[in-house]
This record gives C-alpha cells, sequence and structure tokens, in this order.
C-alpha cells in the first residue's frame, strides 16, 4: 500500500483501487488529491473504491451514524466512473489522536479499537480480482 502523496504515476497499472479513512463524513485530502490528480488516467482504467471509517460496536447509534457513505464518494464515483464503492469497519489508534480527540476518546471509550474485518475485506478484494482475470475461451 502506496501512501496517496506518495504516488508519482499510475500508468503502469491496468486498474486502480483507491481508499481512505474517514473523518467526520469526508475523505482525507490526500486521497481525494490523488483522485484529482491523476483524473485523465483513471478515466481510461477500472476503478475502485474503499472507505474506512465506521468504529466501534456495530450494533452502537454512533457507529451506524458513522455507516453513512462520506459526502466525497458520490462525486469521486462519478468522476472516475469507479466500478464500486465499499466501507469498512476502521480502527482507532489512540496515539495517532490530537488532544482534544483523545479527551473526546475519554467520552466514547467504546469507539477505542480495531474493528476491521479482514476476511470481509479478502473477500472484496477476491471479487475484483476475479472480474479482471480475463475468462478462458
Amino acid at each position: 500500500m502506496t501512501p496517496p502523496e506518495a504516488v508519482n504515476d499510475i500508468e503502469s497499472y491496468d486498474a486502480v483501487i483507491i481508499g481512505s479513512a474517514v473523518y467526520t463524513g469526508h475523505w482525507l485530502a490526500p486521497a481525494k488529491d490523488l483522485v484529482y490528480r491523476y483524473l485523465d488516467t483513471l478515466a481510461s482504467r477500472p476503478v475502485w473504491l474503499f472507505s474506512s471509517g465506521p468504529v466501534g460496536d456495530p450494533s452502537g447509534k454512533l457507529s451506524k451514524a458513522m455507516r453513512k457513505d462520506p459526502v466525497d464518494v458520490a462525486g469521486l464515483s462519478a468522476a472516475t466512473h469507479a466500478r464500486g464503492h465499499i466501507m469498512f469497519a476502521g480502527k482507532l489508534d489512540p496515539k495517532m489522536l490530537s488532544r482534544p480527540q483523545h479527551a473526546a476518546l475519554l467520552i466514547f471509550r467504546s469507539l477505542n479499537g480495531d474493528f476491521r474485518d479482514w476476511s470481509a475485506i479478502r473477500e472484496w478484494a477476491r471479487g475484483i480480482a476475479q472480474e479482471l482475470t480475463p475468462v478462458p475461451r
């Protein structure tokens, strides 16, 4: 996985998967910038988008509210002609938070942790691989 700001070229890729963590309902700026920087190249390739966002108990009110597609996804999907978008549960690492965010985590302790479903992520990736694999004649 390459951080979006470190991507210098996508010409050599036959397909592209772009994802972002979601913060306050939006993709992070580096991922959005990558899309718009390479918009012309992305238009000629299959593209899939994913978001990593909801944390906490999946049945909790706050986690359910986080499961909405990020505000930016509709525009990014249209711009790239993405074949799909999926939202995966995420991971909240307190070491990566600012002081105010860390203080808020003291109130919402149930949001702390790793909620990623690796089997669901692998299954989604397998589906993309199958879609890209030519059918033998």
